[in-house]
């Protein structure tokens, strides 16, 4: 009886929470981190919309998806590599076609491990194929329209001896430039041009050994060196581009520094990210060492990244199965998400974009695609950056203000509202919201501006006194003012004199 007894009263418990729980409730705690890096509680940003399985989409089970892609006006495209398919979708999720394989000079040919998929504008689909290494590309019906195979070039020394082409993710730019992260390598990104002509290597992340490596290999005898690794540039993990055609991407932490987790890649691979908010844009700021018994430990590891509208872009850490999003000066906006055996947690999240502001994440471990919607928290925070980029100031220190009334302790609003404050030229008051923020940047930008102002308001009263300080001294000396002023205190001193010491006489004795 105990055993049934103990059944039933689980089972009374776990429908309980379920009734107790509302709606939209998230089983996990939001964040955000503060001035001294300190983690504090935040409203939640988004909320789990939907789950999407194979079978909900009528196309079978998914097996090993790897990547997701949205194109506007052309739909989501989800690569299921377990099935060497593409399943098109349109922006209801209804499934359109799927592409499982093409034909190519009459001979039908199948996708061979897809990692990485991209579609222009055109509605051109590329995609990776680390399997006979080689990028496909495809018309919107499935049709074979050419393929970028191996990199070749006649300049000696561009492609390293030993060099393994495993293409993993792929984009396209305005330009029809392509490049191509590919698997175990080190020099960077490969460019190709319009025509599939290998152009080179972009972008190479480089390595910073620390002090103490430095040190040591200059002490170390040589058979002690021989036996060190080398410090190799760390490898891209994911690349994405924004509607400038700039590439944006990440790499794990390592030698080269996990302050450059996240790069900002423009046409000639220098990294111009801004890392201007209180820590780079890095995920966790804090996290349990390797030491501690924390069941996860170290850093964030970004495995994919989504660049979106006015500069912001969100990243996924695979590792916690958090994601991240900053905007375009390198301020984290809010952080959601995590692992877990729940609907709204991860179990191996692996691919990341958007469908207007929501957001799509592919969890391969759980073999499905989460939709996730913001809340009003982040949709206020997200106006008031798209209005403060229109021009819209008063609206964005409208919306900042009501993000304020949700999160006092909100430094990014008060940052906010000091940046349209100076927009609209009232820097006394963008001085005082600055403040507030921690911002100590702009607080110099806004007393600079103020301290011009303050000048120019008595700069009229300041040249008046001058001029009439310069008028007075040039009559008192073109009339010789100072001269006869001079000769009446003598004059006067001379009778002072005269009077104290009266007439003289002589005296006889």
């Amino acid at each position: 009886m105990r055993p049934k007894v103990a059944c039933i009263t689980a089972i009374i418990i776990a429908c309980a929470w379920v009734v107790c729980v509302p709606a939209g409730a998230v089983q996990y705690r939001n964040y955000n981190y503060d001035f001294w890096g300190e983690a504090v509680p935040s409203p939640q940003a988004y909320i789990l919309k939907r789950v999407i399985t194979g079978n909900d989409l009528g196309v079978g089970a998914l097996k090993e998806p790897m990547d997701i892609f949205v194109r506007e006006g052309l739909g989501i495209f989800l690569l299921d590599t377990g099935n060497s398919r593409i399943i098109c979708l349109d922006e209801d999720w209804n499934v359109i076609r799927v592409i499982k394989d093409f034909e190519r000079d009459g001979v039908k040919e199948k996708l061979n491990r897809p990692l990485g998929l991209f579609v222009t504008a055109e509605g051109h689909i590329y995609v990776a194929c680390q399997g006979d290494e080689r990028v496909v590309v495809l018309d919107q019906e499935g049709r074979f329209v050419r393929q970028i195979g191996r990199p070749q070039t006649d300049i000696e020394g561009l492609i390293p001896a030993g060099f393994v082409y495993r293409p993993a993710k792929v984009v396209v730019d305005q330009a029809r430039r392509t490049y191509v992260l590919a698997t175990d390598q080190y020099e960077g990104l490969l460019e190709f041009d319009v025509d599939g002509n290998f152009k080179g290597f972009i972008g190479a992340p480089q390595v910073r050994p620390s002090l103490a490596d430095y040190i040591w290999r200059k002490i170390a005898t040589k058979r002690q060196r021989e036996r060190m690794g080398l410090f190799l540039p760390t490898e891209f993990t994911s690349i994405d581009l924004d509607e400038i055609g700039f590439i944006y991407a990440t790499v794990p932490p390592g030698d080269s520094g996990r302050y450059d987790a996240i790069r900002r890649l423009n046409p000639s691979g220098e990294d111009v990210l801004r890392r201007q908010g209180f820590h780079p844009p890095i995920g966790d700021v804090a996290f349990p060492p390797q030491w501690t018994r924390a069941s996860v430990w170290g850093p964030s590891i970004f495995v994919d990244i989504a660049a979106r509208e006015n500069d912001v872009y969100s990243a996924l850490d695979g590792k916690r199965g958090r994601v991240f999003t900053y905007d375009g000066q390198g301020n984290l906006l809010f952080v959601f998400g995590n692992t877990g055996d729940y609907r709204d947690a991860f179990s191996n999240p692996v691919a990341i974009d958007t469908i207007g502001r929501e957001i799509v994440v592919l969890d391969s471990g759980a073999k499905c695609v989460k939709v996730f919607r913001p809340t009003e928290y982040a949709n206020a925070i997200l106006s008031a950056i798209e209005c403060y980029g229109s021009g819209k100031y008063d609206e964005s220190t409208r919306l900042w203000e009501r993000v304020l009334e949700m999160d006092a302790n909100c430094d990014l609003a008060y940052q906010g509202i000091g940046q349209s404050l100076l927009g609209q030229d009232r820097f006394r008051e963008a001085m005082d919201y600055f403040k507030l923020g921690n911002d100590r940047a702009g607080y110099s930008e806004a007393y600079g501006h103020y301290r011009r102002e303050v000048a120019a308001d008595y700069f009229g009263f300041i040249v008046l006194f001058v001029f009439v300080c310069l008028l007075a001294v040039y009559l008192c000396v073109r009339y010789e003012v100072f001269s006869k002023l001079d000769r009446m205190l003598m004059d006067e001193e001379d009778q002072d004199i005269g009077y104290r010491t009266g007439p003289q006489t002589d005296i006889q004795v």
